[in-house]
């Protein structure tokens, strides 16, 4: 609120002009501590000679005050996003910043996916002098690293009572075969991969975009039919106007050899490879959308043709293609949408909520209209990065309904940021090419409030050369869990198979001399990438790395020292209360008076004579002016009186004269009711301490003998045990109870 000095608030919203102007007034002070939340989108990394950095990032860097060499990389930054599709604003947006946060906390879920240059970025943000080079970030011992870094993982964390937090997982690979005939899916599928192997054969002279082109439409291929057509509907729409352009003398050889230069140097890497799903969000912009369908989009256009020739003869191959793909949706079977039906109507999991993630909107949109198809009218939701927030909240509230939608039927960018853990199936209709997506899509549903085991399903067309490499690639995963019974091996995913590109594995294929042999090479790299000795060895690596056990971690053997903490601080929390019931009900029994209030500042007074002499001498330990200044709750700094609690003078010495005139009564014992117990049980109470004698103490070791040491007793701890023995069986053990289960008596 106004004057507050809290401030919660979105990154986007923070960086727009009006909302940073405020930051930059001068009666701003320095903010002691500036948290981020999901870090891993401060996104930054180098490629070539060029370093790229998101608005999220500079924004970053002007709140840590790490934005001294910007000068000399912005101007390479700003120009290289708006290549890229980033967001392209100015390079001076966030300068004038007069001030740093004194302390930085960056926080994510999402690991580093195996790539240096994003992560030594997140490293320079906490200290731009310690760490401003990656040589300096490798060359800093894991002992440094730590006094910076805390990392739990998923496996090592455990409750109060020492079980694991997160259910276990299991995958498993459901392989379908194409439909056969002249007009079905398999003979689609090798005529699209005859266009493909046609145009990346050209496209390997210098034509990087058109090869990225090639391996969108392999990618959709891979995912549905309608995906599949959306994507020749579209290519032909380009070309056809590059035709039109050409006959109309707008678009000739030369200019079209420019357009694809462009597009070339723009676009050198493959989206989905390069980025996971939490950088799919378009930033900036008029309307909501994915990142993923700009760069799709964009390099349809990508050409390997020279001439108008070329250009129609493509046009021609395309509209055989696009024509082929409409008869097969036009004849409502699809041998990969059967085999989702029989996933979903498992006698199984009857009446259970299932999320259904696929990478195209396309995809997502033809599996809405048949799951409504098969009689589950209104109960499929859709989220995906076209929608706005407002409206993607309320489709996943539709599917967190008890008597809501069914199904959810997510892409990647819209399902980040969303937690599902009240679902515990989960579909992947196509299989990302890049790990780390996979990794996750499973933390949607695989996260902290998971009350059951989660199982995911995965899709594939075993008779394609796509999906034998993916059918090996997820067998061998769930191989290599079961043999470590260890989930690790699905949180590591991107990083075992980070010098792996699947995208180069698939293109294999279009290899028509070689495909085979490469394909058998490609199963033999996955073979050796993913092994359990693999997984361990990167374990133990991250763990000198960052810190923490390999194996057993650090979280599980601080669990008794933490429930010891949280009862002490349960203990505190309650504290006030008891001790003013106490002084209340001992007052009155003692003959002492209370004057004022109890809630605030009272003074206790005799109500007969001599009452109050036993607590004298601890009263006149205190300065006069705070002698009828009493509190029970902890004072204000600076404030002048005197704090009753267990080990103030006062208090106790209020206690002492409790024990002196009433422990004949205690020692009688007394009747308690337990409304809760089904049973009498027997209550012992015993107060426990554990001092430090030095006196006659014989010498330390190394240490030779010599005069007495002084006699000193000090008290290390003091603490009241509580037993519980009770039931049908007298002779049964007491149990140690907590105290304060006594005051509910």
């Amino acid at each position: 609120g106004a004057g507050g000095d809290r401030v919660v608030v979105s990154l986007d919203t923070l960086a727009s002009e009006r909302t940073f102007a405020a930051l930059r007034a001068p009666e701003v002070a320095p903010y002691d501590l500036v948290v981020f939340d999901e870090a891993h989108k401060l996104a930054a990394s180098r490629t070539e000679h060029r370093v790229v950095k998101t608005r999220r990032y500079r924004l970053a860097e002007a709140l840590a005050g790490a934005a001294a060499d910007r000068a000399v990389t912005d101007r390479a930054a700003s120009a290289s996003n708006r290549a890229s599709g980033g967001d392209g604003d100015s390079d001076d947006r966030f300068a004038g910043l007069a001030w740093a946060a004194r302390h930085l906390l960056l926080l994510t879920a999402t690991p580093h996916m195996g790539k240096e240059s994003p992560y030594f970025h997140l490293w320079r943000l906490l200290d731009p002098h310690a760490f401003g080079a990656p040589e300096a970030l490798r060359r800093c011992s894991s002992g440094e690293r730590q006094r910076h870094f805390i990392r739990r993982t998923k496996e090592e964390m455990v409750d109060l009572q020492g079980a694991p937090l997160y259910r276990q997982r299991e995958c498993r690979t459901f392989s379908f075969d194409l439909s056969g005939g002249e007009d079905g899916e398999h003979a689609l599928y090798l005529r699209t991969t005859d266009y493909l192997r046609e145009h990346y054969d050209r496209a390997r002279r210098n034509r990087p975009a058109a090869q990225l082109a090639m391996s969108v439409f392999q990618r959709r291929l891979a995912s549905s039919t309608s995906a599949l057509l959306r994507s020749f509907e579209r290519r032909i729409g380009k070309l056809e106007r590059d035709v039109a352009d050409w006959r109309s003398g707008r678009l000739d050889a030369a200019l079209l050899r420019r357009r694809q230069q462009v597009l070339s140097e723009r676009y050198r890497e493959d989206f989905f490879e390069a980025h996971g799903a939490d950088e799919d969000a378009r930033e900036g912009g008029p309307e909501p959308g994915e990142r993923s369908e700009d760069f799709e989009d964009a390099v349809l256009g990508a050409v390997t043709a020279v001439g108008i020739e070329e250009l129609c003869a493509e046009v021609e191959a395309l509209r055989d293609l696009r024509d082929r793909a409409r008869a097969l949706i036009a004849a409502g079977d699809e041998s990969k949408f059967e085999k989702l039906r029989e996933v979903l109507e498992d006698p199984l999991h009857a009446k259970e909520k299932w999320l259904v993630f696929s990478e195209h909107r396309d995809t997502v949109d033809f599996l809405v209209r048949r799951i409504e198809g098969l009689g589950y009218a209104d109960q499929a939701a859709v989220i995906h990065g076209g929608m706005a927030w407002p409206e993607r909240e309320a489709q996943v509230e539709r599917f967190r309904q008890p008597g809501g939608a069914r199904f959810l039927v997510a892409t990647d960018a819209a399902g980040e940021g969303i937690n599902l853990q009240f679902c515990r199936l989960m579909v992947n209709y196509d299989i990302p090419w890049n790990p780390a997506r996979l990794e996750q899509r499973m933390g949607r549903i695989h996260r902290y409030g998971q009350k059951h085991d989660v199982r995911v399903v995965n899709l594939v067309a075993g008779g394609t050369h796509e999906g034998r490499v993916l059918k090996v690639l997820l067998e061998k995963l769930e191989s290599v869990r079961r043999a470590l019974s260890s989930d690790k091996v699905f949180d590591v995913i991107g990083r075992l198979l980070e010098n792996v590109s699947l995208r180069a594995y698939m293109t294999a294929a279009l290899d028509r001399d070689r495909d085979r042999e490469r394909e058998r090479a490609v199963l033999e790299d996955l073979d050796r990438a993913v092994t359990g000795p693999a997984v361990r060895r990167l374990a133990e690596g991250e763990a000198r790395v960052y810190g923490g056990a390999a194996a057993a971690g650090e979280v599980a053997p601080r669990v008794d020292g933490m429930r010891r903490e949280l009862d002490r601080e349960r203990y505190l929390h309650l504290l006030p209360a008891y001790v003013r019931l106490f002084v209340e009900s001992a007052a009155r029994k003692l003959g002492i008076d209370v004057k004022g209030d109890l809630d605030g500042v009272f003074s206790l007074v005799p109500a007969t004579a001599g009452a109050l002499d036993p607590l004298l001498p601890a009263l006149e330990g205190y300065p006069p002016a705070v002698r009828g200044r009493l509190r029970i709750r902890r004072p204000d700094a600076g404030e002048a009186c005197i704090w009753l609690h267990p080990g103030e003078p006062v208090f106790d010495a209020l206690c002492r004269r409790v024990i002196d005139v009433f422990s004949h009564d205690a020692r009688r014992g007394a009747v308690f009711i337990d409304p809760g117990a089904g049973e009498p049980a027997l209550w012992h109470l015993a107060a426990a301490s554990v001092e430090d004698d030095a006196s006659g103490a014989a010498p330390l070791p190394g240490e030779a003998p010599g005069p007495a040491r002084p006699a000193f007793r000090g008290r290390i701890e003091s603490r009241l045990l509580a037993l519980r023995q009770g039931g049908a069986d007298e002779a049964e053990a007491p149990a140690e109870r907590p105290p304060d289960a006594l005051l509910a008596l």
